[in-house]
């Protein structure tokens, strides 16, 4: 009983409009906070729920929580990946607990406990000022502590290290070492860098004069007093950009040279290698998914995601072949082609499956084999393939696969029209009922595919033909 009612509660939480939602997660964060009132509310239940509407309202205003508040400095590096390698720049979501943790339990165990009760308070009684005041404290001492900390671990070269072990234990991860190191550096900076992400909208449609301007002045800044900092300047504005790969005009804008060797010496360096990076994880989600048999539209998407992003940033970056960057570039786009070419040479394989064809023990000629209805699941393989053909053709030279695209559609097009040219025969031959149905249903087959391989126009004529060929 109890589980149906949860289940009740879960359907009609997560149908709510996003202002609703967003005003009942507010609501409920707050009663959370203030761990007050008569019969304790399912809190986390009910914010679960929430968070399907939450996500599709976007960026909606929450209630501030301490928690949420000391993460605020590397909100924008936050990530969902769970790579096996910390990536500098990056910072998996899943380390905020553990380190939060840390802090609270081992690193400051009465001062951290102490500051969020008086952040919590502060909050409850709308005091924004006093409130910012004590995460800037917090944050502070934290990156002290976590800083502190971790030089005293022993360095990787170390057979035995035992203070890194006995931390990647209580963390959960090694790599979470590395992300705490990373939130230690920004929380150092949280005050000044604050103050950029204020002025920074989320998120930058582009980089405009304004924008550039507004990003040079922090950056110089950071360089004259936090040197050693001023890669997050850039890093923050990639993360908010709509097209991230365009981040590297900032280049231009500080006077560097736009070249994949020289940008290993800069502080874009960090930048492009997240950019390359995640170039590299969308080339293996492609892979992936054409070896998968996934669908197609979803390919094609990521094909162009893919070629966009491939585009924009070679553009923006002089890209050596023997570079850095360039060998990785060359290589993703080779593992694309590779598996599409794999891909797109199935073509005749497919289409005989899915529009069969048998040999008239008479004439000694093939025609369409109508003595059974289509299969379904090879009739949905070929219209899947003839929906990625069509897909792919903007991204198949941009990917290497050009001339195998090409030739796949000439030989795929022209088996098509002359199944569809021996279907009307079979038509209008068909005198068994039960076989004129079948040849019917294959010829809806063939308006299908032919609308999605060659338009709307070729399809109606191939439909009206069909149907004088079936009356």
């Amino acid at each position: 009983m109890a589980s149906s009612r949860n289940a009740e509660l879960d359907a009609f939480l997560s149908s709510l409009p996003g202002k609703s939602a967003g005003d009942l997660a507010r609501l409920i964060e707050r009663d959370r906070l203030s761990g007050k009132g008569g019969t304790p509310l399912p809190h986390e239940q009910i914010l679960a729920s929430l968070r399907p509407s939450l996500r599709a309202q976007g960026g909606a205003e929450r209630t501030p929580t301490p928690l949420r508040l000391f993460c605020n400095a590397f909100q924008d590096l936050l990530s969902m990946e769970e790579p096996q390698v910390k990536r500098p720049g990056r910072i998996a979501r899943s380390s905020i607990m553990p380190v939060w943790n840390w802090i609270s339990t081992e690193l400051l165990p009465e001062r951290a406990p102490q500051l969020e009760a008086e952040i919590r308070d502060a909050i409850l009684a709308e005091d924004a000022e006093t409130r910012d005041t004590l995460v800037l404290e917090l944050q502070s001492e934290a990156a002290e502590a976590m800083t502190a900390a971790i030089a005293e671990l022993e360095p990787l070269t170390e057979k035995k290290p035992k203070k890194r072990q006995a931390l990647a234990t209580r963390l959960g991860l090694a790599r979470r070492i590395d992300d705490a190191a990373e939130m230690a550096e920004i929380l150092k900076i949280a005050e000044p860098l604050g103050k950029l992400q204020a002025q920074l909208p989320r998120p930058i449609p582009d980089l405009s004069d304004q924008m550039i301007g507004v990003i040079k002045k922090a950056y110089d800044w950071f360089t004259e007093n936090r040197a050693e900092h001023a890669v997050y300047v850039i890093l923050i504005v990639m993360a908010r950009l709509e097209k991230p790969e365009t981040v590297l005009r900032i280049g231009r804008a500080l006077s560097w040279r736009m070249d994949d060797t020289l940008l290993s010496n800069t502080d874009l360096a960090i930048t492009g290698d997240l950019l390359v990076g995640d170039l590299e994880r969308l080339s293996d989600s492609i892979v992936q998914q054409v070896r998968e048999r996934g669908p197609a539209e979803k390919i094609a998407e990521t094909l162009k995601t893919f070629t966009a992003a491939f585009s924009a940033l070679t553009k923006e970056i002089g890209i050596r072949r023997e570079g850095r960057w360039g060998k990785r570039l060359l290589a993703m786009r080779a593992k694309i082609s590779e598996a599409m070419t794999g891909e797109l040479g199935q073509w005749e394989k497919v289409m005989a499956a899915g529009l069969p064809q048998a040999r008239d023990t008479r004439t000694g000629f093939y025609s369409p084999d109508i003595r059974r209805p289509p299969q379904e699941d090879k009739s949905a393989t070929l219209m899947r393939f003839a929906e990625l053909m069509s897909g792919v053709r903007t991204s198949a030279d941009a990917c290497a696969f050009g001339n195998e695209y090409r030739s796949a559609q000439a030989g795929l097009t022209k088996e098509l029209d002359q199944y569809v040219e021996k279907l009307y025969d079979r038509l209008r031959s068909a005198e068994d009922p039960e076989l004129k149905a079948h040849g019917v249903a294959f010829h809806r087959i063939t308006v299908e595919l032919t609308r999605i391989l060659s338009g709307e126009d070729a399809a109606s004529i191939v439909m009206r033909r069909g149907k004088a060929a079936a009356a």
